[in-house]
């Protein structure tokens, strides 16, 4: 194929731009999922102490009833 019939192929120029914007819009979604990504994970971060400390406190309490049958609480009490 010459050079000029591939530069005057109207349908390979129209795919290609149409490739080109398709680039452009999926690499702006990814940035844009990258962004919220970091955000998902600073907020994880906040909570994780919270979520670790609430975890230690449910089990010391479910494990009370080891100590004496009058300990036992249910989830509702926890809560």
């Amino acid at each position: 194929m010459k050079v000029n019939s591939l530069l005057g192929d109207d349908n390979l120029i129209r795919t290609l731009n149409e490739s080109k914007n398709t680039a452009e819009y999926v690499a702006s979604k990814l940035k844009n999922i990258a962004q919220t990504n970091q955000f998902i994970q600073r907020s994880r971060e906040i909570y994780a102490p919270v979520a670790y400390r609430a975890a230690i406190l449910y089990f010391v309490v479910q494990d009370l009833q080891k100590v004496n049958n009058m300990y036992q609480f249910s989830l509702s009490w926890f809560k």
